[in-house]
């Protein structure tokens, strides 16, 4: 049997945005990435991981190619082909590249539930207005007002 597990959770950082806590595993890899994404912007302001269990030894080196992330505009679920070229390429890690692609994902999918009280709220209507016709027909679309979690510290 093959397995391969995923886990992205997303917490607010006051007064910055989103951080995200990714891990991905299969029988040769384990690799966790943290990530902090700038509220309003979608930049990537911070990108570190680390590589537990690799196949080959050349693995880690990929960890320097994280660094081209920062500053990267992750602000749409269309971003794939850019991150793979950033984080992948030659010098890079595929399973880097779709755990960053995994956070990118659900930093995007948590704004709609997870909107602090110190957002400017012009600023959420006007990513939800952006937003509107990507949403239309999905889950995301149907969850505002109804559910509202907590916000971490």
């Amino acid at each position: 049997m093959y397995r391969r597990r995923i886990q992205v959770d997303v917490d607010i950082l006051k007064k910055v945005g989103y951080r995200t806590h990714a891990e991905f595993e299969d029988h040769n890899h384990h690799i966790k990435l943290d990530m902090v994404f700038q509220i309003g912007t979608g930049k990537v302001l911070e990108a570190k991981a680390e590589m537990i269990r690799h196949p080959f030894p050349e693995c880690p080196l990929a960890l320097e190619a994280l660094q081209n992330i920062i500053g990267f505009r992750a602000v749409n679920f269309g971003s794939r082909k850019e991150v793979f070229k950033l984080v992948a390429g030659p010098k890079g890690c595929t399973h880097l590249a779709e755990l960053v692609m995994e956070s990118v994902n659900a930093r995007i999918q948590a704004t709609d539930c997870l909107v602090p009280d110190w957002v400017d709220p012009e600023l959420i209507a006007q990513r939800r207005k952006q937003w509107e016709n990507a949403w239309a027909g999905s889950c995301l679309h149907y969850t505002e007002p109804y559910w509202r979690p907590h916000e971490l510290d």
